[in-house]
Order: C-alpha cells, then structure tokens, then sequence
C-alpha cells in the first residue's frame, strides 16, 4: 500500500501557528503535520466571537477570543482556552 505524502505544518500565518494540527512555530520551520488538511480557522461551524476569557496559563497577560460554535457551543483557536479548540477538532470542516 503507498504511503501518503508527508506534509508539513504551515506557520506562514501572522501569528506562527500551523492552522492545520495548531502547533506552533515560527516562520520557516519544518514539521511534519499530523493534523487533517481543513484550515479550521476557517472552520464552517465556528460563528462571531462571543466573549474573552483572561489567559491563566499566559500570567494573566493576555486576552483570548471564544467564539459561538454550531457543534460544541464555544470554541477557541488557541489551545489555552478551556473550551475546544479548533486546532485538534476532528469535526473542523473547511467552508468553501
């Protein structure tokens, strides 16, 4: 059976985190992604913002966006939140 071609993650974007398996890196990196291939920033299932909640793990520093999700109720694109995140969603699914 051939084997799938190796992709890599994409940390093109302004904030260095690959929008398919959400690790993060910096610019120029290379790591093989085990996430699906759907950008779930783009996600069909995830609306407006709905609130922030203070990022604990950050100090206190720093704000994070929660948004209305079809699915879950809430969601987030970071993994710091305490809700899903979109990055390890197995439902994400790319509007077109």
């Amino acid at each position: 059976m051939p084997q799938p071609p190796i992709a890599f993650c994409d940390f093109s974007g302004p904030d260095a985190v690959c929008p398919f398996c959400g690790f993060p890196g910096e610019p120029g990196a290379v790591k093989n992604c085990k996430g699906p291939r759907v950008d779930y920033r783009q996600c069909v299932h995830r609306g407006e913002a709905v609130r922030t909640v203070e990022c604990e793990s950050c100090g206190g520093n720093w704000s994070l966006k929660l948004f209305a999700c079809a699915l879950y109720g809430e969601c987030s694109l970071s993994a710091k939140a305490d809700v899903r995140f979109c990055g390890h969603c197995p439902d994400a699914e790319a509007s077109e």
